[in-house]
């Protein structure tokens, strides 16, 4: 069975009988975080003892876990790391995360101690390509010295992951395109991005039938708003949520096939063989929609 990729947050799901309900889904791949910055940016928090022992209790359906980190503070998440450890006990590959601004010496220890490593704290090098690939080259030539695997928060855009041998990525945005009406699909070559609902839209009428959607009623105004055309527009943002999560699996193979595949790392309980493109779930609903429709497309072929 092909394996699907999903982020969930301890914060969402922390609530959900996640051992129960991803062993009637088989095939999730689940990537396991705090949820930290969720927390943070809506008023909440996140304790870190609760955490480790949620992530005890389903460590059978985890395959990996982050850290929870701190941006701008290298020792406070060593700290959360090595408690994480202690409290999980090796049930659970808890992954370390180092941010931009950090110390390069500790990116050394964090990949000579850890076999699967997460980088982050990148936004505000976002808009600068060249900074950006500097910084992440230099990390990446840290983790091939200790044979270490790197994962990517957030960094699913083009060219991080064609140029850099990532073992996996992540992606919260899949769901985007049915809030915000701006569908990007990837064409086999690089990503398209249109507004749906948009005359314009059917200049990209072949990419659309190749997502199973009909460019005429794509590109008629109103489509996917519910608040004008009722229950069709809720099936609208489906099509647009199923469309998105295929793009990224094309992605995620094209990228495989054209660099190969990244071995699992070295040692832990992590399974599977990269590049990865976890999409961010937010709820159960989330994550079987995720799964559904990439083991339907899988079946189809």
């Amino acid at each position: 069975m092909t394996a699907v990729h999903v982020l969930g947050s301890y914060f969402y799901l922390r609530k959900l009988d996640l051992t129960a309900e991803l062993k009637k889904r088989p095939g999730v791949d689940f990537f396991a975080d705090s949820g930290a910055f969720s927390a943070f940016t809506t008023g909440g928090s996140v304790d870190i003892d609760e955490y480790g022992d949620w992530l005890t209790q389903h460590a059978a359906v985890i395959n990996c876990a982050a850290t929870l980190d701190v941006i701008g503070d290298p020792v406070a998440t060593a700290r959360n790391t090595e408690r994480l450890l202690a409290r999980t006990g090796g049930r659970v590959t808890i992954m370390p995360a180092f941010h931009v601004g950090s110390p390069w010496p500790e990116l050394h220890r964090l990949c000579a101690e850890h076999p699967y490593v997460a980088l982050g704290g990148a936004v505000h090098l976002a808009k600068r390509e060249m900074a950006m690939m500097r910084w992440l080259i230099k990390a990446h030539q840290i983790a091939r010295d200790y044979n270490t695997r790197l994962h990517g928060f957030g960094l699913t855009r083009p060219p991080y992951p064609h140029i850099l041998p990532w073992y996996s990525v992540d992606s919260s945005y899949w769901n985007s395109a049915s809030r915000t009406g701006t569908l990007t699909l990837w064409n086999g070559r690089h990503f398209q991005t249109f507004r749906v609902g948009d005359r314009r839209a059917a200049q990209h009428a072949n990419l659309i039938r190749a997502y199973g959607g009909n460019p005429t009623h794509v590109s008629t105004p109103g489509f996917a708003l519910v608040r004008e055309v009722g229950p069709r527009g809720s099936r609208d943002r489906e099509w647009l949520n199923r469309a998105t999560i295929e793009s990224f699996r094309r992605y995620e193979a094209h990228v495989r096939g054209w660099r190969g595949t990244v071995p699992a790392p070295r040692s832990g309980s992590t399974t599977g063989d990269g590049l990865k493109v976890y999409l961010a779930a937010g709820n159960l609903a989330d994550i079987t929609l995720i799964r559904d429709t990439v083991l339907a497309k899988e079946t189809t072929r």
